[in-house]
């Protein structure tokens, strides 16, 4: 049996201001074994710079010390920064900056095999909207 548990909180600070918080619970039951639990929580906060232009920021935090979900026993936590632009009503582009740190090497390294405790990634992204 898995039980998980998800909320999520929304504060509308000012109209260009949007504060948001989640924290997630869950447990598996292992045959044979006690029961694995994680949990993981973040917040962000969201300004927006114009009606076209907004930036964001991320902090989150994720511990599963039993490798119940995501396979590795790890605490995790990251950081991560976004642009967006809408140049188009229906077209958002969006720049992510990304911190991730891990008690695990389970990151890609250099050398195939070895991984590595952190990541730095830099994604550009396109979302259309109907």
């Amino acid at each position: 049996w898995r039980s998980f548990g998800d909320l999520v909180v929304t504060w509308r600070a000012t109209p260009s201001l949007a504060i948001t918080s989640e924290l997630d619970a869950g447990s598996q039951s292992r045959p044979g074994l006690d029961a694995a639990t994680w949990w993981g929580a973040f917040v962000s906060a969201r300004v927006a710079l114009s009606e076209k232009s907004a930036i964001a920021l991320r902090a989150e935090r994720f511990s599963d010390p039993d490798a119940g979900i995501s396979g590795f026993a790890q605490k995790l936590w990251g950081v991560t920064g976004t642009f967006e632009h809408r140049p188009h009503e229906q077209l958002i582009l969006k720049l992510d900056v990304r911190y991730d740190h891990s008690t695990a090497p389970l990151f890609d390294g250099p050398v195939t095999g070895e991984g590595m405790e952190s990541q730095l990634l830099a994604v550009l992204g396109a979302v259309a909207t109907f």
